[in-house]
């Protein structure tokens, strides 16, 4: 992955983009994993809130419209405007089983988000809800079995050449073990790694990225408030909403934003 700052630096005076930004000096490395991306292709990331809150054209709306997917439509537009692709956000926070029968929806939310769009590549980031769900009692098994259930409906889609999990990213942004859901988060990585496996399908370790980078920005060992928005939990890099505008316990991180946007980037070869 680009983390070095000279070619960091490049790629934003490339991008021209107005940003404050400097990136880890050192340590993890996306390798490409999916891709290369194709002309015309449309992503689509399917999961819970980390994705709802991406941008403003899912279910969660406006207020979230410069999270990490359009930074990711900023990076493949800078460099790379004639793929004409589309990256649509189906996300909404809620547990994995409900992805494709969501309570209110049905299977409405999954046709009308993810299959009308024709997706040729299908995202899946979805983890940290089952988690918390569990409490102390993670159900690993009925996990694998809902995210294999999603991946059975994504390849049923005509449209769809390939698809790639995501491994949960963090809650909390403590040093890795020291937060109080550390050891459920590489159960649920497990989970993840197993049935890409099964599947033959790969995966983007936004895990790995995560830790590697709050070793650089987070010098103070703080719980949240640096790579994510949401305190106290550090889940989400951009929390904001039009009922609850960023304050002392809620902002916008666009470092945490660009980190996702980065890695996602890279993933795919770009």
């Amino acid at each position: 992955m680009r983390w070095i700052i000279v070619t960091a630096t490049w790629l934003w005076a490339a991008c021209q983009l107005a940003l404050s930004y400097a990136p880890p000096a050192s340590g993890y490395t996306q390798v490409q994993v999916a891709g290369p991306l194709q002309q015309n292709d449309v992503i689509c990331f399917v999961g819970d809130s980390l994705i709802g809150r991406g941008d403003g054209s899912g279910i969660n709306g406006a207020p979230f419209v410069d999270g990490w997917i359009n930074k990711f439509r900023q990076l493949q537009q800078a460099y790379h405007p004639s793929y004409n692709f589309t990256a649509v956000n189906a996300g909404y926070g809620y547990l994995c089983s409900t992805i494709l029968n969501y309570p209110g929806y049905g299977s409405a939310f999954w046709n009308q988000y993810v299959v009308a769009s024709h997706p040729t590549i299908i995202v899946i980031w979805i983890g940290i809800d089952n988690m918390l769900a569990g409490g102390g009692n993670f159900d690993m098994s009925a996990y694998g079995v809902d995210l294999q259930n999603i991946i059975d409906a994504a390849r049923a889609i005509p449209s769809v050449r390939q698809i790639v999990l995501v491994t949960p990213m963090c809650f909390g942004e403590k040093r890795n073990g020291q937060n109080v859901y550390d050891s459920q988060i590489y159960n649920v990585i497990a989970v993840v790694n197993q049935t890409s496996i099964n599947n033959h399908i790969p995966v983007v370790d936004m895990r790995s990225m995560i830790v590697d980078a709050d070793t650089y920005y987070n010098p103070a060992n703080l719980k949240t408030g640096v790579l994510t928005g949401d305190i106290p939990w550090g889940i989400h890099p951009i929390c904001s909403t039009a009922g609850n505008p960023p304050d002392q316990n809620n902002f916008d991180s666009s470092t945490g934003s660009w980190l996702i946007a980065l890695t996602f980037y890279d993933a795919f070869g770009e």
